[in-house]
Order: C-alpha cells, then structure tokens, then sequence
C-alpha cells in the first residue's frame, strides 16, 4: 500500500491538474485508502499506522517523535 500511495503521490507532482495523469494518481490514492480501510480497524495503535506509512512513502528518513506533555 506504501509503495503504491508513493507512486500516487509522485504522479500527482508531475501531472497538472484536470489531467488524465493526476485523474490516475487521484484514483490510484483512493484505491488505496479504500484497502487500508479493510486492514485497519479501531483497534490498531495509530503510532504503529503512522510509522509504516512514513517508512513507505519517505523510506524511513523522517521519524515522528511523541508529542510532549505539557508540566
């Protein structure tokens, strides 16, 4: 799913909008929300989500760090 939003995504960058290459980028990220709907559920961490979709479309160069609580 990763692999296949990152195409997405870069198709959408080098496509102008209203053509058929960001048609098929738009289409091909709705796929793919669409299968993540059918893996995930309420019960899945979403730091485990967060972390497998930066991993996938950025190769991992990017870690979110948790947010710090206020004293």
């Amino acid at each position: 799913m990763g692999r296949s939003l990152k195409i997405a995504i870069d198709l959408a960058e080098r496509t102008s909008t209203g053509s058929v290459g960001h048609r098929a980028a738009w289409l091909r990220a709705e796929e793919v929300c669409r299968g993540l709907g059918e893996v995930v559920d309420v019960f899945t961490p979403a730091r485990v989500l967060f972390d497998s979709a930066t991993k996938a479309v950025v190769g991992g160069g990017i870690s979110l760090k948790p947010k710090r609580t206020e004293r």
